[in-house]
């Protein structure tokens, strides 16, 4: 599936949590294509090996939204497994990376894509306000928080924040985001290390969370999961 387009969005998709998920992304890509309108977006949706059947709602929305296409496999991988499959698939000029329900908005994408478009830069590293961390369930706020201050004193990640969930990229960078290995939520260390490693221009834009979006705490499994995957990528 080769896309050609000024803009491709990868949005992975794994189990939605909310039962009114097909209009959630219906209402977010009309409120795009109209931000976009001047503009070849395209949008790739990465359904990573739901556990719920979501290819008739997906398909669904490609008859109302042809400029979306639809990649699913089986086995869940992992978020930075579905976003490196979406940008090895993908073919555009810039790239960006969120979650499906579009936790900081319609028009912090937009704006990602300005400065992507208007500052030559590689990479757009969206960086979460307070009232974001303010909005975490306490286990989550206390790992978020853990992670900058691991970030600093074991990555020297000075005033990067590595975890928000929206990133902008260059066709540079995303052959680097290509050469990540990590297939968890953490992958994002991965990418920006390498990214700092081969001295790329980074660009920095504030994000905030929408006043309707609610945030789940991670499951012990996913925890032990994720540390594992941060253990791996310390000692490499």
């Amino acid at each position: 599936m080769e896309q050609k387009a000024d803009l491709m969005i990868v949005l992975p998709i794994y189990n939605p949590h909310c039962a009114d998920w097909e209009r959630m992304i219906d209402l977010s890509l009309k409120k795009l294509f109209d931000l976009f309108k001047n503009i070849d977006l395209k949008i790739l949706f990465v359904n990573d090996g739901s556990s719920n059947n979501l290819d008739e709602g997906l398909n669904n929305l490609k008859i109302n939204f042809p400029d979306i296409d639809i990649v699913s496999y089986k086995k869940n991988r992992g978020k930075g497994y579905a976003i490196r499959t979406g940008l090895g698939i993908a073919m555009a000029k810039h790239y960006i990376y969120t979650d499906w329900d579009f936790p900081f908005g319609e028009v912090s994408v937009y704006e990602t894509y300005k400065m992507l478009n208007n500052n030559n830069t590689d990479v757009v590293l969206g960086v979460r306000s307070n009232e974001y961390f303010a909005s975490l369930p306490p286990a989550r706020k206390l790992i978020s928080n853990g992670l900058r201050v691991f970030n600093f004193f074991w990555f020297g990640f000075k005033n990067v924040d590595t975890q928000a969930g929206i990133k902008g990229l260059s066709n540079n960078a995303r052959l680097i985001f290509l050469e990540t290995k990590t297939d968890g939520f953490i992958f994002e260390l991965e990418f920006i290390k390498a990214v700092i490693k081969k001295k790329m221009q980074i660009s920095f834009i504030n994000v905030s969370p929408r006043n309707d979006i609610s945030f789940n705490n991670f499951k012990t499994k996913t925890i032990v999961k994720e540390f594992g995957y941060f253990l791996k990528l310390f000692f490499s």
